[in-house]
């Protein structure tokens, strides 16, 4: 970033993020954490926003194979809500000509390209 702009970290959920500050401070970077529901501050500030979102964890089904037998149509629904609802508040951080970038590690489409 060159000296410029700033960073800011928010997870639904906030335990994800406990070591960010420390982590950011070693490597030099100073980062702002939000917390889950807090970031009407952002509302279309931003030039790009990550979102890594909540998934199935398909991508993962080679390494846990029981994984796929737990993951149920109504699970499945329940990560697209939260899929959603993330992609939502994301969106409304996104400055207007900024970028919204949405990944999960999820080989599903409907948690993919269908969000």
């Amino acid at each position: 970033m060159g000296g410029e702009g700033a960073l800011h970290a928010h997870d639904i959920a906030p335990q994800r993020l406990a070591q960010l500050g420390e982590r950011a401070r070693r490597a030099g970077a100073a980062v702002t954490l939000h917390s889950p529901g807090d970031v009407t501050a952002l509302a279309g500030r931003c030039d790009l926003v990550f979102v890594d979102a909540p998934c199935s964890g398909s991508g993962a089904w080679r390494r846990n194979p029981d994984a796929k037998l737990r993951l149920t149509a109504e699970r499945l629904a329940t990560y697209q809500d939260t899929q959603d609802a993330v992609l939502t508040e994301a969106a409304a951080c996104v400055r207007p000509g900024g970028r919204l970038i949405y990944a999960t590690c999820s080989i599903l489409g409907a948690e993919n390209q269908d969000r």
